[in-house]
């Protein structure tokens, strides 16, 4: 593609306003939080620390986050639990609520869904051609889009959320860490199910049900859904401008929001049926079936101006009267064997998904910061523009895992497999400028950019990790992968605004042409020049460790691991004036851990760790038109980064009826080397500066106490407190920073619960403070390139609500029903 697959979004993304500009964060991550809940088991799921299903035998947290089943507290490993039963208690609806939950987990959306950073490793190209930096897993398989990432929990039994390279054991695309999804399977012998429902502020409604049902005594099945419906809370104000970009610059225009809804909704439907078959004792088969569809209007930025204004005044957001939506289809299914035989168990696992996105996101920011055309045109005549990515793409998703592992604890305990992963993609991904004058005569739209693509990523690796108990506490880990990552893209890129096949590139001249020969128009695809890439990376990852269990409640561990993401193409490289490859990313980490009980009802988990990014992937818009004017494409530049932290996190059993929950971190980053810059003739140095979403410190405190009732009901209070210090975004394309303030971010709760948990009713506040951070920024900034006084800090907006950002979630509000049986 000559304007790059995020140019296509830089169009997407920055002309459009809309797309969370994937910039490197680090944040120190967290430890064993599911500990707290084997501190009581009784209190597990009152506790928001993060509990997992207790053994029934010993009460301790079972994990599979290294490939077989083991104790929380055995694991060495940075690693958190949410347990199933936490996750609407804390309104976990999506991966990206959890970030609330979780220290050092920091998740933004935009046009290709979700971005997850763990201790600052993340994704910086989400396009379809690009890699992810952190493993996301639902029941054993390899979810690689953004898009996909972000669909609905329900039903889950729990999530697991590693920290540190995992290149061993999981490969492909995780550099950072790895998050494993494991939702509830059948239960043979047991006829049970549950119903939950949530009403709220912004128009909520959420529905959840589930109901496990035996067949015999060797099958059962599970059928479960849930629904999702609520406002958005970014709302569209009318405005007026003189639109300057035009000539002459005499027109003005005023613009009412009308029935125009806002935007970061939530509409979503899914269902899930699930079957366990176990023809004897040591075979066991799960097939698993989720169907689901998402609507509504779909994800907007917030504006700076609003953000600095505060109040309900952060809530507003420019009216567009060009429609936005989302309508997205998908399909994923997976089946898995597992077969126990003498010592040894065999996990078989294969998978298929079917996703069919069509979104169409529009701007939320000032059309004077987004022109169209060249100036004076008898075709395309200059102006300022709405702006509007409508992308639609189909991805077909294959991959195969097979695993040998020993079934029972001995003097080596091992895992050693292999996996496939196949993955195509068919889409294309329009922009387009709507000129203010004619916002909904979609005849005058101009192309922004449109990739037509076919895109496949290919991947097979072998494995091995064994751990050799030397004395009954001492264990010497080892492991080693081998991954070959094969990335090809086929198709077209029709650049702005107009073909420069038939003239300058830059000149109104002549306009693309759609599949059928005639001019292009809304909503049609745009025929390009050919633009073809492709890439294949094969690397050794490994890991090295020892662990000393001091006594049988505590455990210190040290480990040097590395990880691997395979490198891509740039789709323009201005020193070649055509596609590029760039290298793959590499890590080293060390990190020296304790987890434990300490002393009586205390569980403590302390985390060092250290990270050597001597190859790091950063993005940033490179701008090729004449003095390093647009059109621009994505391009990923290879650097070097350092960063080292401190953990800690614990829960303390107060009394039968009170636990204390929290976590501390402090954090460090600095860039060592990057030369960055939308000008390639003029760039910056960015060595010394710190990564994005990197607070020097944050803090989290949580408290659950409970007052026992007649009959075995329950009163359940529950307080959580979040402090983060200030952290920096940057937009890299212009050279500047933008700072978030330190915040707080406060949730409570009151829970009624019946003997049992048979009926509960809770009510509930999330973000007390009601104040929105942010968490992504864009590269619409219009002023001075590389900043001011050669700090990269901009004095101002040089166009007002200009600029837009990311943010979390505002204050939601309502009650909770729930019941089982």
């Amino acid at each position: 593609m000559l304007i790059g697959q995020q140019a296509r979004r830089a169009a997407r993304l920055d002309a459009v306003s809309l797309h969370s500009a994937g910039r490197k964060a680090l944040f120190s991550g967290s430890a064993a939080l599911a500990a707290l809940a084997w501190a009581n088991p009784a209190l597990a799921q009152d506790a928001n620390a993060l509990a997992a299903a207790p053994s029934a035998d010993t009460g301790e947290i079972i994990v599979t986050a290294l490939k077989r089943a083991e104790s929380v507290l055995k694991v060495p490993a940075a690693i958190s639990v949410v347990g199933g039963g936490d996750l609407k208690t804390a309104g976990v609806n999506t991966v990206t609520d959890l970030q609330n939950l979780v220290p050092g987990l920091n998740i933004g959306t935009g046009g290709f869904g979700v971005n997850i950073s763990i201790r600052g490793i993340t994704s910086t190209d989400q396009t379809s051609k690009g890699e992810l930096g952190i493993a996301y897993n639902v029941d054993g398989a390899f979810v690689g889009r953004g898009q996909e990432q972000g669909l609905p929990y329900f039903d889950i039994e729990r999530v697991e959320v590693l920290r540190g390279p995992q290149g061993t054991l999981y490969g492909r695309s995780s550099t950072g860490g790895a998050i494993n999804v494991i939702t509830k399977k059948p239960v043979i012998g047991a006829f049970e199910g549950y119903g939950k429902f949530e009403y709220g502020n912004y128009n909520t409604f959420r529905g959840e049900a589930a109901i496990n049902m035996p067949v015999n005594d060797r099958i059962a099945i599970r059928l479960a859904g849930n629904f999702n419906a609520r406002d958005g809370y970014l709302k569209p104000q009318g405005f007026s401008i003189v639109d300057t970009n035009a000539v002459p610059p005499t027109n003005s225009y005023t613009f009412a929001p009308g029935s125009q809804k806002a935007k970061n909704d939530q509409s979503d439907q899914t269902g899930r049926v699930s079957i366990v078959i176990k023809p004897s004792d040591d075979v066991t088969f799960t097939g698993i079936a989720t169907i689901g569809h998402q609507g509504g209007v779909g994800p907007g930025l917030a504006l700076l101006d609003s953000l600095d204004a505060g109040g309900s005044r952060q809530f507003d957001i420019l009216a567009n009267p060009v429609p936005a939506f989302q309508d997205t289809n998908f399909q994923n299914f997976v089946g898995m064997l597992n077969v126990r035989f003498g010592g040894a168990q065999l996990d078989l696992l294969a998978s298929h998904q079917h996703f069919k996105d069509h979104t169409q996101v529009t701007s939320t920011n000032n059309p004077l910061a987004n022109t169209t055309g060249a100036g004076p045109s008898p075709v395309f005549p200059g102006s300022s523009a709405f702006t509007l990515a409508d992308y639609q793409g189909v991805f077909d998703t294959t991959q195969l895992e097979a695993r040998i592992s020993n079934a029972d604890p001995g003097t080596l305990d091992y895992v050693a497999g292999a996996n496939y992963y196949y993955e195509k993609t068919n889409e294309s991904d329009h922009n387009w400028s709507a000129p203010v004058g004619t916002p909904l005569d979609t005849m005058t739209y101009q192309n922004g950019i449109d990739p037509l693509n076919t895109t496949t990523h290919k991947s097979y690796g072998f494995f091995a990790q064994g751990t050799y108990h030397v004395t009954p506490q001492l264990g010497v880990v080892a492991g080693a992968r081998y991954t070959h990552d094969e990335t090809v893209r086929v198709g077209t890129f029709a650049v702005p605004f107009f073909n420069p096949a038939l003239g300058s590139p830059f000149s109104p001249g002549s306009a693309w042409l759609d599949p059928d020969g005639q001019p292009c128009h809304y909503p049609n695809d745009c025929v390009g020049n050919p633009n073809n890439g492709n890439q294949s990376d094969s690397k050794v990852t490994w890991r090295l460790g020892l662990n000393y269990q001091i006594t049988p409640k505590d455990l210190l561990f040290a480990s040097v691991s590395t990880g691997f993401k395979a490198g891509g193409f740039n789709d323009f490289d201005p020193s070649t004036g055509t596609t590029a490859p760039y290298g793959p990313e590499m890590l080293t980490a060390y990190e020296v851990g304790y987890k434990g009980k300490p002393i009586q009802g205390l569980t403590l988990t302390s985390d060092f760790y250290y990270y050597d990014y001597s190859k790091q992937q950063f993005n940033s818009l490179v701008f090729f038109g004449p003095g390093g004017t647009p059109p621009g494409v994505l391009y990923t530049a290879i650097g070097r980064s350092h960063s080292y932290g401190w953990e800690n996190e614990f829960s303390y059993q107060v009394g039968r009826d009170t636990t204390i929950s929290g976590n501390l971190t402090l954090s460090h980053s600095k860039v060592d080397d990057l030369s960055t810059g939308r000008v390639s003739t003029n760039q910056f140095q960015y060595a010394g500066q710190p990564l994005d979403r990197n607070p020097k410190f944050t803090a989290t405190g949580v408290i659950n106490h409970s007052f026992e009732l007649g009959g075995g009901a329950r009163i359940k209070l529950r307080g959580l407190i979040k402090y983060s210090a200030s952290y920096l975004l940057t937009d890299l394309s212009n050279v500047v920073q933008f700072r978030q303030k330190s915040y707080t971010r406060s949730d409570a709760s009151i829970t009624y619960a019946a003997a049992g948990d048979r009926f509960t009713v809770q009510a509930f506040v999330e973000n007390i403070e009601n104040k929105l951070q942010k968490t992504a920024v864009t590269s619409n900034y219009a002023g001075a390139y590389g900043g001011t006084n050669g700090n990269f800090v901009p004095s101002a907006e040089a166009i007002p609500n200009s600029l837009a950002f990311g943010v979390n979630s505002p204050r939601f509000y309502g009650i909770r029903l729930g019941a089982k049986f």
